[in-house]
Formats: structure tokens, sequence, C-alpha cells
């Protein structure tokens, strides 16, 4: 309990660390659930939105997992947009 409230309290003196760390956060967490979402990779993308780990999860998949290409279509969704480019 001591350790949390001298955490709070360093914080607290610090709100540039603390903001530094959420844009930190939030930016690797958004280009992680973007690369999953485009790749329609469903069990990477709620990992990633329910796990929070100071974005090293984040970094870990965008670096060494995300290796395919951005997105992935089926055949029909394909042709859907083929179809609608020669309109």
């Amino acid at each position: 309990m001591q350790q949390a409230q001298e955490i709070i309290f360093f914080l607290r003196t610090h709100p540039f660390l603390l903001v530094s760390l959420l844009a930190w956060a939030l930016t690797w967490k958004g280009i992680a659930l973007w690369k999953a979402a485009g790749r329609r990779d469903m069990v990477w993308f709620v990992i990633l939105l329910v796990v929070n780990t100071l974005s090293i999860l984040e970094i870990i998949y965008v670096l060494f997992v995300d290796k395919g290409p951005e997105e992935t279509y089926t055949e029909e969704e394909k042709l859907l947009i083929v179809t609608r480019d020669e309109k």
C-alpha cells in the first residue's frame, strides 16, 4: 500500500511523465489495433484491446507478428472491390 501511494505521489508531482506515458501507450495501442483490424485478426484484436501491458504486447504485435498484408479480403470481397472500382 505504501509503495502504491508513493507511485501516485510521484505521478502527481510529475504530470508531464504521466501524460507522456499515456500518449506512448495510446499511440502503440491504436497502431496495433488498426493493424489487427485490417488483417481481420479477431483474436489479436481482442487481446490487444483487453490486455494492458504498457505497450509491450502492442510493440511485439506490430514489429513481429504483423508480417502479412495490411488488408486480407475474401474472394467475394475482392470481386466487390474490383466491380466497384470499374464503375
